[in-house]
Order: structure tokens, then sequence, then C-alpha cells
């Protein structure tokens, strides 16, 4: 894994934290949920891709901003 991998999954990781309130588990199962707006795929699936893990930060800052 190099390290713009781990500094995207560090970022995902912060957003979701925000975006759920701290709710470290709230976040967990948001990520292991089939999500509509990502084409009913689980978020923890798609962040083992570059696009993926895109797609899955630009959906939690929709989310924060209530743009869903």
């Amino acid at each position: 894994m190099d390290s713009s991998h781990q500094i995207q999954l560090a970022e995902i990781y912060q957003n979701g934290l925000v975006v759920f309130d701290n709710d470290e588990q709230s976040f967990f199962n948001w990520l292991n949920t089939n999500v509509p707006v990502l084409g009913n795929r689980k978020p923890i699936d798609m962040v083992t891709t570059s696009v993926g893990r895109s797609q899955v930060n630009e959906q939690l800052m929709r989310m924060e901003f209530s743009i869903i």
C-alpha cells in the first residue's frame, strides 16, 4: 500500500467521523451497507481502488453538506 492510498483512506476515515458525529460504529455500519447513490455498492468494497476511494469520499462530503 503506497502513501497516497493511506492518505486517501485516512481522509475517508476523518470525513466519515465528521459526518457521523464521531460515532465510529455508525460510520462502520455505513461502510458495510449497500448505498443506492454509489450504485448500490458497499463503500468498504469500493475503497480498494483510487476511483472508488474518490467516490466514497465525495459521497461523504455530499452527506456532510446535505447535498445528497
